[in-house]
């Protein structure tokens, strides 16, 4: 079984850290992977995927965020992967598992650095689970800067 991976990248524009990752997925057996913080421009996207991955599809937030935060990649023949919800700090998803026709629920996050912009997420985040009927994985990245109660 392949396996899922989180890697928060902090850049994927140069071609050495782009073949980095596509041998680090290879030898790894990744079969679905959350890239943060890729600091690829939306125009650059499709060039620099069609190198990295080949045989996979892809997903990202880049339209909804100046910071480029969140790339889904998933290989086509492992994984079927329908986006139900996306934000600027999160990707809600269906996957499953084409060889057992397994599903979870994932939902990849990348919080914001201040406590107002994670009111946003929070948010997302209610509206999702007020929706759910069924478990799901989250995949996060959140960096606390306050120990603050959201209200």
């Amino acid at each position: 079984m392949a396996r899922i991976y989180s890697w928060n990248i902090r850049g994927l524009n140069w071609p050495n850290k782009q073949e980095d990752v596509k041998v680090f997925l290879h030898e790894k057996n990744i079969g679905l992977v959350r890239l943060l913080e890729t600091k690829v421009k939306e125009k650059n996207v499709d060039k620099i995927a069609s190198k990295i991955f080949q045989g996979w599809n892809w997903h990202h937030n880049f339209n909804l965020s100046t910071k480029e935060r969140i790339w889904v990649a998933w290989q086509l023949s492992l994984y079927v992967v329908h986006i139900i919800f996306m934000a600027d700090q999160l990707i809600h998803c269906k996957v499953t598992q084409v060889q057992v026709m397994k599903q979870f629920y994932l939902t990849v996050i990348y919080g914001a650095n201040q406590e107002a912009g994670r009111r946003l997420l929070w948010e997302g985040l209610i509206a999702i689970a007020n929706n759910m009927d069924e478990l799901g994985v989250s995949l996060e990245t959140l960096t606390l800067s306050s120990t603050k109660e959201i209200e």
